[in-house]
């Protein structure tokens, strides 16, 4: 193989308007091309055959002194001959093999001067030197019944046969003035001649062997058909007429046999013609074929000709099924050598590799980057729709064949550009126009957006669920979504379950077959906080998102993928619709307290759950909460836990009026506490007909970015769960709060790095979140902090102060800070080690200030014990321990004071 280096670009070329015809490639020298490698082996294995043609072409006086001998007396020409002349192109359904191997051929209907000009063939002198007649590609499944393949081949050398007779001076297989065409006349005589000799020799072959018409034709019947034996030598020498006379004696015939496994009935008839017939001089097969099917082919053909002695198999018959494959494979190397077959690669593999970028050269103005970013660019121009591309595989709403990225791309493609790709911001904007009266041109902008989505919802479920779920798979996803918005997660957490269990009973992923499945399953759930055991009221989206995440862990997950994302998919389509419904609602003077999206989802699961009522992340159910002024104020992360119709319904905390605010007594029963609340109750506030929404524009563009993309939320959840582990080895109990501004800040670094083409609102909403937390922050230390945890806080803070204690003695309260860390003495190294235990838990407390001055003593003190002695303040390093230690229980004070514990338990 040609040594081509790592390889850093491959391009799919599929051309509009012809999405679902084989793509013939007229760059297959460029290295750029995606099966660049697949035609390199095919040009080496076809110099091969060629050579090898070439150096056993029979001399005519050497057969003829052949045939002198005895034994040699009764063989034809052709039996002398056994040069395997099959390349086949290998691959499953719609991965490309069709394309490449026309676009193989392709490279061959050039004439002589283009093939020896043509630099792919440059180190290949063999193939330059000759040329080649290539017939049109046979799809054995065209071939009516009754026909053979051998007739066809036939056929299609007549057509080109007539056509160099009509086009002689355009045809550029004819290579001959009309002084010499008339002076050939018997050569071509003889050509007709022999035409018509093969055709009636394989309609004897093939038809003509019914016992009844031998009645009838007597000895005239078995004479033809006795001719019909000789029918390889006729085939070879109509071939070297045939070649001859229309191009001269170095020239080739090439046949190319699409789909060859594809047809049942002729599929073994189509290799038997091969192996029989045509491995002959001068030709060359080209095959397209799946050979895992092809195979099938064989061993259905052979159980056919062998039931008889399968029905005796228990009883000692030596036919077997077993033996029927075995022999079908060996048959099968033998029509086609594993060292003539070509293994295409696989597209997906592609993809996802670290040293080749895929492109997709499609005339829609796709996005200038790999596969998916421009595939995934591409959805969301046309839905509005969120996708981010995935990391170590390709997406799965992606195409991974080419048969698949044909229709995507002519599906998808044929869609209008969204006005406003940005189907968040657009939305706000309708809402505006709403709220200004404009009433038609928002009804026409979310009819626009219904057209969007019912496109999106078809393509998911009638076309790509049907080339990527399995049968049970596909029925359940079938089935949800014909359910109500009001029962879909009731549907999935009763059914989906049992469909697992059967899914395991059905594949049995392990061997024993007492697995226990559905006990591991079920205590995966409960782990993710799901008590399956029990008829729950709670059917929230968190629930749902939990079962989802069981499914992608549990035993035999390699199957459920596909399902699991198919029905995220399905949500966030269908909360984009509940959306616009929210729209209407607010157009037709109907506000609803609560959004239909909340509604819905009911709960958000951006966190792992991990059992319980109160999760890793801080999820929590309080009895009862004392809405005094610090809970009043961050009302956004409760949801009031409501039992209607037997179903446990959140609701959004409402604003408190100023007369309940001084009741300080008065509480909520069943309030739970989570981060991302906030978003749910940004949606409550958009659903309102209110001109500014709590947070206003930004951060509901940044609630319904989250919340109506799955896509979002999963890259979200990822680096939160992995912020998680971090915190909570250090026993971090700000952890809620720190992933929440994780949240914010991860979406909006997405925004930045273009997820969404031309937003530029990431700043915008740094600042007002980032505000939003900060105004209350020390009113959610207030509120959420359980007593333990003051208590635990009260603990560290002494330790500091107890540090400074120790600065504080004589004989070290003179030395700067600088002197005291650089110290070498004993005694300071060890008060060091203890200073250094504390301070370990840096990542425990927040600053006190949102932006970190390297002179903020208190803190410069944890961090430069932490950083070994790297101060970047000269002013603290220059400071003496006197000084210092007053500053840390300063410190420390308005840090307790800041979170809720009372100052004067401090030492």
């Amino acid at each position: 193989m040609e040594n081509r280096g790592i390889q850093t670009k491959q391009i799919i070329s599929i051309e509009k308007g012809h999405e679902y015809q084989p793509k013939h490639n007229d760059k297959t020298g460029s290295a750029e091309v995606f099966f660049y490698d697949v035609y390199l082996q095919a040009k080496y294995l076809m110099e091969d055959i060629v050579r090898e043609m070439d150096r056993n072409a029979l001399d005519e006086n050497s057969f003829e002194r052949e045939k002198r001998t005895l034994m040699a007396r009764y063989k034809e020409r052709a039996d002398f001959y056994s040069i395997n002349n099959v390349i086949a192109f290998c691959a499953d359904r719609g991965n490309g093999k069709t394309s490449a191997m026309l676009s193989f051929a392709n490279i061959f209907c050039a004439s002589d001067n283009q093939l020896r000009e043509n630099p792919f063939l440059s180190d290949t002198e063999c193939l330059r030197d000759h040329t080649y007649v290539v017939l049109s590609s046979i799809d054995p499944t065209s071939i009516e019944p009754g026909g053979s393949f051998l007739s066809t081949i036939i056929t299609r050398m007549f057509f080109y046969f007539q056509q160099a007779e009509r086009n002689k001076a355009s045809s550029p297989f004819y290579a001959y003035s009309d002084q010499e065409f008339h002076s050939r006349g018997k050569e071509r005589s003889e050509l007709l001649r022999q035409f018509q000799k093969c055709f009636s020799e394989v309609e004897t072959l093939h038809k003509g062997n019914r016992k009844d018409d031998w009645a009838s034709d007597g000895l005239e019947r078995i004479a033809e058909l006795g001719d019909s034996t000789n029918l390889r030598n006729s085939l070879r020498d109509l071939v070297e007429m045939y070649l001859n006379y229309i191009v001269g004696p170095k020239c080739y015939l090439i046949l190319s046999i699409d789909d060859a496994d594809t047809n049942i009935e002729l599929g073994y008839q189509l290799l038997e013609d091969i192996r029989k017939y045509l491995i002959i001089p001068r030709v060359i097969i080209l095959m397209a074929a799946n050979m895992v099917q092809l195979e099938t082919v064989v061993e259905q053909s052979y159980l056919e000709r062998y039931k008889t002695g399968l029905s005796f198999s228990e009883k000692g018959s030596m036919i077997t099924v077993a033996r029927c494959h075995e022999a079908a494979e060996l048959y099968l190397e033998k029509v086609v050598p594993g060292s003539r077959r070509i293994y295409l690669p696989s597209l997906e593999s592609a993809f996802t590799s670290e040293f080749n970028t895929v492109t997709i050269n499609y005339d829609i103005g796709l996005l200038d980057g790999d596969y998916q970013k421009q595939l995934v660019d591409l959805l969301h121009r046309k839905t509005g729709l969120i996708f981010l591309p995935a990391n170590g595989y390709v997406h799965n709403f992606l195409p991974t064949k080419f048969r698949e990225l044909a229709h995507f791309l002519s599906y998808f493609g044929a869609m209008p550009d969204c006005e406003n790709s940005f189907f968040e911001e657009d939305a706000m904007n309708i809402r505006g126009m709403i709220l200004d009266g404009r009433k038609q041109e928002a009804e026409e902008k979310i009819l626009n957006w219904r057209k969007r989505l019912d496109k999106l919802e078809h393509y998911l479920i009638y076309i790509w669920a049907g080339g990527n779920l399995r049968q049970n798979a596909r029925f359940l996803f079938q089935d949800l979504t014909h359910q109500t918005w009001n029962n879909m997660n009731r549907f999935l957490l009763y059914n989906l379950p049992r469909y697992y269990y059967k899914d395991c009973e059905e594949s049995r992923p392990y061997t024993t077959s007492d697995y226990p499945y559905k006990e591991n399953f079920e205590e995966l759930c409960v782990r993710k906080g799901i008590d399956l055991s029990k008829q729950e009221g709670n059917y929230s989206y968190r629930k749902v998102v939990s079962l989802l995440d069981a499914l992608t862990v549990c035993d035999g997950r390699e199957r459920q993928y596909k399902l699991c994302y198919a029905i995220h998919l399905y949500y966030s389509i269908f909360v984009h619709k509940l959306f616009l419904d929210d729209l209407e609602n607010i157009m037709n003077v109907n506000t609803p307290s609560i959004s239909k999206v909340s509604a819905f989802l009911n709960d958000i699961a951006l966190f792992q759950v991990e059992g319980g009522e109160e999760t890793s992340f801080g999820h929590r159910t309080f009895n009862e909460i004392k809405f005094n002024k610090e809970a009043s104020e961050i009302r956004p992360f409760f949801r009031q836990s409501v039992i209607e119709n037997n179903v446990c319904v959140r609701y959004s905390v409402k604003p408190r009026t100023k007369d309940e605010e001084d009741e300080e007594n008065e509480g909520l029963k069943n309030v739970t506490y989570d981060p991302s609340y906030l978003l749910l109750n940004q949606m409550d506030g958009i659903a309102q007909a209110a001109d500014d929404p709590f947070l206003g524009k930004d951060m509901n563009i940044l609630s319904l970015i989250i919340l109506l993309n799955w896509d979002v939320q999963k890259d979200i959840r990822r680096p939160l769960k992995t912020s998680w582990e971090i915190y909570k080895s250090q026993n971090c109990i700000f952890a809620l709060w720190k992933c929440y501004k994780d949240i914010v800040y991860n979406t909006c670094e997405k925004i930045e790095n273009g997820i969404l083409k031309d937003a530029k609102l990431s700043n915008s909403l740094k600042s007002t979140v980032f505000k939003f937390l900060e105004d209350y922050k020390r009113n959610f230390f207030h509120c959420i902090l359980s007593r333990d945890e003051k208590k635990s806080i009260r603990k560290d803070l002494n330790e500091y102060n107890r540090i400074a204690a120790l600065i504080m003695q004589k004989r070290i309260s003179f030395m700067t800070f600088s002197e005291w860390n650089a110290s070498s003495e004993k005694a300071i190294v060890a008060d060091r080690n203890k200073a250094d235990k504390l301070v370990e838990k840096l990542n425990i407390y927040p600053p006190i200030s949102s932006s970190i001055s390297p002179d903020d003593l208190f803190i410069a003190f944890r961090k430069n014990i932490i950083n070994n002695n790297n101060l970047k303040s000269e002013a603290v390093a220059e400071m003496s321990m006197k000084d210092f230690a007053g500053k840390i229980k300063t410190g420390t004070q308005k840090l307790s004071e800041f979170m809720g514990v009372d100052p004067k338990a401090l030492l």
